[in-house]
């Protein structure tokens, strides 16, 4: 089950990242998953440290967060 959604990249060899990107109305994280061509891991990293910074993720808490 914890490869049901990578089934393309993992045969392809092909660096892949899942981001959050937005909230449901329930509260739950809604991602996307981005892939970049082989040894472009990089590429990847930056788009998520880009990301990151536009949405302010860091910012966001959970409505059941313990923290």
């Amino acid at each position: 089950d914890y490869v049901r959604y990578t089934p393309l990249e993992n045969v392809a060899g092909v660096p892949a990242i899942s981001l959050p990107i937005g909230m449901s109305r329930d509260g739950l994280p809604i991602g996307i998953q981005f892939a970049a061509q082989p040894g472009r891991e990089g590429l990847l990293l930056q788009l998520a440290y880009a990301l990151e910074r536009e949405l302010e993720w860091h910012r966001r808490v959970p409505p059941n967060w313990v923290g």
